[in-house]
């Protein structure tokens, strides 16, 4: 899935990131290190901890989280901006 924007939460403990298909997707960035470091070999498959389907299946141009990492909110290309918990 091609990424169009990510962004890490303000204590750096988990990454979202949302695609051109109008997914967000929710990692934890400690698992994301693990994978990478105990697959060497091969680039590895990353499975997110959550996904979200934007309605519509926009695609989103932009993904802000809180300052305390409560909440996100989602910019997409069908001018709605959406406030997720």
């Amino acid at each position: 899935l091609p990424i169009a924007c990510a962004s890490l939460d303000p204590h750096g403990d988990k990454l979202y990131a949302a695609t051109s298909s109008g997914k967000l997707l929710g990692f934890e960035v400690a698992t994301f290190f693990e994978t990478l470091v105990t697959e060497v070999a091969s680039m590895p498959t990353l499975k997110p901890s959550f996904v979200i389907h934007v309605p519509g299946g926009a695609l989103v141009h932009n993904v802000t989280v809180s300052r305390n990492g409560a909440s996100l909110v989602l910019n997409s290309a069908d001018a709605a901006i959406r406030l997720y918990n």
